[in-house]
């Protein structure tokens, strides 16, 4: 993942390009906002290679797409967290060496988030998983 300096440069940089092929530029965006799907990945490959503006911009939105998603699993943890002293249906287990998993269900039959949590506070694992599999976690 880029650090928010390189994030910051990269802005800077896209200001000074524009696209060389506006049509493969213009589907390319298209391309990346249905998820990049694997079928459709090497019509794009060659107008990213060729083009430092698309490349760059697919670069900024990447970061700030995988910054997003891991803002809201720690806002999605911090929420569990919070609620596990008091909510009976979130699931609590001591996996040694300080660390706690948390497993809160959702509305699909055995699936819910699960939390780990170490020591220290950090937050080891924020992930959708079968309540089964968080019966399995074990610190490694």
């Amino acid at each position: 993942m880029l650090s928010h300096q390189e994030a910051e440069n990269l802005c800077e940089r896209l200001k000074e390009l524009s696209c060389t092929n506006r049509k493969a530029g213009n589907g390319l965006f298209g391309f990346v906002l249905r998820g990049e799907p694997q079928d459709q990945k090497s019509a794009y490959n060659y107008h990213i290679a060729e083009c430092e503006y698309c490349r760059v911009a697919l670069q900024l939105y990447r970061y700030k797409r995988d910054a997003a998603r891991l803002v809201t699993k720690w806002e999605k943890a911090k929420e569990i967290l919070a609620k596990a002293p008091t909510d009976p249906g979130i699931l609590r287990r001591d996996l040694g060496n300080g660390t706690m998993a948390y497993f809160q269900p959702s509305s699909q039959p055995k699936r819910g988030t699960t939390v780990l949590v170490a020591s220290s506070g950090e937050f080891l694992l924020v992930d959708e998983q079968s309540v089964e599999q968080f019966h399995g976690l074990q610190v490694s």
